[in-house]
């Protein structure tokens, strides 16, 4: 998992959006992994409720 984070999120232009916009490095990796997943979610909500 902590190779995951590094791989995906431990480039320097994250840490550099981050220190750009006031927010903590740790912060923005969160929020980052959050939305994929409730994208995810509103889609696999979104079909069953189409009857797709």
């Amino acid at each position: 998992m902590v190779d995951t984070a590094v791989r995906r999120f431990g480039a320097d232009h994250i840490a550099e959006g981050a220190r750009r916009n006031g927010v903590p490095v740790y912060r923005t990796v969160t929020i980052a992994s959050i939305v994929p997943k409730n994208v995810a979610e509103f889609n696999r909500n979104h079909r069953s409720a189409s009857g797709g």
